[in-house]
């Protein structure tokens, strides 16, 4: 790697700077240009769609254990491919691991501990808890 250095922007906007981490080899240096002019993911979709772009999705791997069920539900709807990779992955995962006589438990990337293709993605209002309270205190009840 002798003399030769990497400057590496990457586009973390201010609502997700702790996504930031310093680069993992010495030779490249990460910088992160959203960041350092203070400019929020709205800010860029804002300027992106005044001159006249199309929305950007979401960058995030399609089996990242991170996903809210929304995102999941998107994926499995819009993008039913990357939802199948996504099981796919899941599964070799399991397999993987079955033949790993070291290993106990189970890996899942959703939060409810079942297989992907298994989760219901919908909201509890969707699936008929009412909200009974609109999550908003009087400040009647007396506590």
């Amino acid at each position: 790697h002798g003399k030769t250095h990497c400057i590496q922007w990457i586009g973390i906007s201010v609502d997700e700077a702790h996504r930031m981490k310093d680069s993992r080899k010495s030779y490249i240096s990460n910088r992160w240009p959203l960041v350092e002019q203070n400019i929020l993911r709205r800010q860029c979709l804002d300027w992106m769609a005044g001159k006249g772009y199309p929305k950007p999705p979401r960058s995030a791997c399609v089996f990242c254990p991170y996903h809210h069920d929304n995102e999941w539900r998107r994926l499995k709807t819009e993008e039913p491919r990357a939802f199948a990779q996504a099981v796919d992955f899941e599964r070799r995962i399991h397999a993987a691991l079955a033949v790993d006589e070291t290993w106990h438990g189970t890996i899942y990337l959703h939060k409810s501990m079942k297989p992907l293709e298994q989760v219901d993605f919908r909201s509890e209002e969707e699936m008929g808890q009412t909200d009974m309270f609109g999550n908003e205190c009087e400040g009647m009840c007396g506590l």
